[in-house]
């Protein structure tokens, strides 16, 4: 059974062996209209129909569990074809908004200290047509998805290539026509990757997980950075903007006595120029068995003042979805 939530129109039809190119448009825009049942696909010859109910999957996974968080986060354990599991989770912000936030692999090989994804370690990469079904399970249940973040489990720089075919099918003008000023890449910084993503794109919203701008401090906490210096990053960050022209995300984690320290502060303010960004402030999410602390409420908002202070666009992200392991740094399946 060939999946096909990934392929294009034009692919539709050459793979399915379809004997006239609208009806690939036609299956295309079905998928995106959330419909995954051949059956009902009512402008297609019925003898079709029950033709590539025989040799096509319109989804190859589905949900297996639903958890919902009171402050309105919802998680999905997401059952892959071949058994294995993944997170995706919903975020709804105080307008109503809604952000999908989807995983690029099964586990993570970044082994970063303070995320409970790290503790996986790598399992494989997702297709691309598991990447687009998570959009799809979570769009059959909210309608009304307004932007898309690849921050969920796995590094989004180690799967590039069908993570760029995911964004090429949300692009697509038949179908759910997402802009790529809707979609975000989150990556903990690989100096090749962002390479490939400068010559090749996709050219989408980037936000750089620098954790903290101590380059000794980083490679203690983030063991990749000790084969990706800040300085090399910095340069591909600095050529990515200049190519896109849009604002880059610094995603820096607040851990207690470790990274909210006066002098993380000077350092991560040291990095910055002559990068436009926003700093996006994450209080650390308590992850169980790992050996740190949540910075006070006081210290986010001395952190955030001072950033303010300095000319530097700042936010703290909300601790949304904890009550179901939902925030950042917490997405696993162990």
């Amino acid at each position: 059974m060939l999946p096909i939530a990934a392929l294009t129109p034009a692919e539709l039809t050459a793979e399915l062996e379809l004997e006239a190119p609208w009806r690939g448009k036609q299956i295309f825009q079905w998928l995106h209209r959330s419909v995954f049942d051949f059956a009902e696909m009512t402008d297609l010859p019925q003898s079709l129909r029950h033709e590539l109910a025989g040799k096509a999957l319109p989804l190859s996974s589905g949900v297996d569990k639903v958890l919902k968080d009171p402050d309105g986060t919802v998680k999905y354990r997401i059952k892959l074809l071949d058994g294995l599991f993944i997170e995706s989770v919903l975020l709804s912000d105080r307008h109503g908004r809604k952000t999908a936030c989807l995983s690029t692999q099964v586990g993570c090989a970044m082994g970063c200290r303070f995320c409970s994804t790290g503790r996986m370690g790598l399992i494989r990469n997702l297709s691309d047509y598991e990447i687009i079904e998570q959009f799809f399970l979570l769009r059959k249940y909210f309608s009304n998805i307004d932007t898309i973040v690849f921050m969920g489990m796995g590094e989004p720089l180690c799967n590039l290539v069908n993570l760029s075919k995911a964004v090429e099918i949300l692009n697509q003008p038949l179908g759910v026509n997402f802009s790529l000023r809707r979609l975000t890449l989150s990556t903990c910084g690989l100096v090749k990757g962002l390479r490939n993503l400068v010559e090749k794109g996709p050219f989408i919203r980037l936000a750089f997980s620098l954790i903290t701008a101590d380059p000794h401090k980083r490679v203690e906490l983030m063991p990749v950075s000790r084969e990706n210096s800040l300085r090399e990053i910095k340069k591909e960050l600095i050529k990515y903007q200049n190519i896109t022209g849009k604002r880059i995300t610094l995603e820096v984690v607040l851990i207690a006595g470790i990274t909210d320290r006066r002098e993380d502060l000077k350092s991560l303010l040291d990095f910055i120029p002559p990068l436009k960004v926003l700093v996006n402030l994450i209080p650390w999410n308590p992850v169980a068995e790992l050996p740190y602390e949540e910075p006070s409420k006081g210290k986010v908002q001395w952190f955030e003042r001072q950033l303010v202070d300095h000319g530097i666009p700042a936010a703290v992200r909300f601790k949304r979805g904890r009550g179901v392991a939902g925030a950042c740094g917490q997405l696993a399946v162990l």
